[in-house]
C-alpha cells in the first residue's frame, strides 16, 4: 500500500487536492458500519481521472475490520453543472479482529467497484462537495464474508 501510494502521489503529474471524511454502511462483515477517510489526487492537465488513498474502519457487535485501498476513478463531469459523476475500482487489503479478543485473521486482498455522485458548492473561498457512493466490496475471510454492497456518504474539500 505504501509503495503504491508513493508511486501515485509522488507523480508530478498528479496534485493532491482533495480530502473527504465519510461514513460507511455495508452488508459485508455481517452488517458493519464505520468511518473512513480518503485523499484524492487529480491530474494537472485536467484529465478526467483521479487516484485515491482510502482508509475505512468497520465494526459490528462481533467483528472489527480495517481496510486500506488505492483507487482509480474515471470522472464524468456534467457540462455547466456543479455535479460530477465517477466510476472506479479500489484494490487493497483488510484485516479482521474479533471483538471478544479471541483472535484475528491476517490481511486479505480485496477491493470494491463503485460509482459516485458529488455536488460541489462553495462556502466563503472554500470549494466543498457532498457525495454518495454505492459500491460492491469483495473481501473474504474464513469467519465472515467481507463481500456485499456498501454505501458511503460524506463531505469533502478541494484545495
Amino acid at each position: 500500500m505504501l509503495l503504491g501510494s508513493l508511486l501515485i502521489f509522488a507523480n508530478p503529474e498528479v496534485r493532491l487536492d482533495a480530502v473527504s471524511p465519510h461514513w460507511n454502511q455495508t452488508s459485508a462483515f455481517q452488517g458493519a458500519s464505520g468511518l473512513g477517510g480518503s485523499l484524492y489526487g487529480h491530474y494537472r492537465d485536467n484529465r478526467a481521472m483521479r487516484h485515491s488513498l482510502n482508509l475505512r474502519a468497520y465494526e459490528n457487535g462481533n467483528y472489527r475490520s480495517t481496510t486500506y485501498s488505492l483507487g482509480v476513478d474515471a470522472l464524468l463531469p456534467l457540462q455547466q453543472s456543479p455535479i460530477e459523476l465517477a466510476v472506479g475500482i479500489e484494490l487493497g487489503s483488510s484485516d479482521l479482529r474479533y471483538q471478544d479478543g479471541s483472535g484475528s485473521e491476517s490481511e486479505r486482498l480485496g477491493g470494491d467497484l463503485h460509482a459516485e455522485v458529488a455536488q460541489y458548492f462553495t462556502v466563503g473561498d472554500t470549494l466543498l462537495y457532498g457525495f454518495v457512493r454505492p459500491a460492491w466490496q469483495f473481501y473474504e475471510f474464513d469467519a465472515v464474508s467481507g463481500t456485499g454492497p456498501s454505501l458511503s456518504f460524506g463531505i469533502g474539500s478541494r484545495f
